[in-house]
C-alpha cells in the first residue's frame, strides 16, 4: 500500500495541474463526469451480473450457516465464492472504471440494509443495491450544495460520512457478540 501511495504521490509531485486534478478523481471518485454512456455500460454490467446474484441467493444465504454445513448440503463452497467474488470484481470495477474510488459505499451499504430488511439474500441483494443507490445520491446533494459555489467530490464526502458509521456498525457489532 505503501509502494503504491508513494508512487501515486510521486506522479502528482511531478505533473502538471490537469493530471493532478486526474489523479484526484480516480483517487477520491467523482460523479461529475456521469453521462448517459457510461450509465449504459454499468447498467449492462449490473444486466449480466444480476441476476447470477438473484439466482444463487439461497446459496449465500446457506453459506452463512458456515463452510461445513454448506458443504454438507452439497455446495462446491470455493467454486461459489470464486464465482461470486469474479462477478464482484467485473462490477466494481465498470463502475470504477467511470466514477473513480468512490469509497464506504459497499461497506455501509449492505451493513445498513441487513439491520433493515434481515439477512435473507434474495431481499438483501436488491436492497442494498436500493440503499447504496439512496446514499450515493444523498452524498452527492451534500458535495454539491454544502459548501455554496465549492463543489466537493463525492467520493470525500462518502468518506467523511461512511468511515464513522463505519466504525460505529463494527463496535455495534462485537458489542452484539460480547452480550
Amino acid at each position: 500500500m505503501y509502494f503504491f501511495g508513494a508512487t501515486t504521490t510521486l506522479i502528482v509531485y511531478f505533473s502538471d495541474a490537469y493530471a493532478t486534478r486526474e489523479v484526484m478523481f480516480w483517487t477520491v471518485g467523482s460523479l461529475s463526469r456521469a453521462n448517459w454512456e457510461s450509465l449504459a455500460f454499468i447498467g449492462i454490467a449490473l444486466l449480466l451480473t444480476l441476476p447470477a446474484f438473484l439466482w444463487r441467493a439461497n446459496d449465500l444465504n446457506r453459506l452463512l450457516l458456515g463452510d461445513d454445513t454448506a458443504k454438507s448440503l452439497g455446495m462446491a463452497v470455493e467454486r461459489l465464492r470464486i464465482a461470486f467474488m469474479l462477478l464482484v470484481a467485473f462490477l466494481v470495477a465498470v463502475v470504477v472504471a467511470f466514477t473513480g474510488g468512490i469509497g464506504f459505499l459497499g461497506l455501509v451499504a449492505p451493513h445498513l440494509a441487513r439491520l433493515l430488511i434481515g439477512t435473507d439474500h434474495r431481499f438483501l441483494i436488491p436492497a442494498t443495491a436500493l440503499m447504496g443507490g439512496l446514499l450515493l445520491a444523498l452524498a452527492d446533494l451534500v458535495s454539491l450544495h454544502a459548501f455554496g459555489s465549492v463543489i466537493l467530490p463525492v467520493g470525500v464526502v462518502t468518506a467523511f460520512i461512511g468511515s464513522p458509521l463505519f466504525i460505529y456498525l463494527i463496535l455495534r457489532r462485537r458489542e452484539g457478540a460480547a452480550t
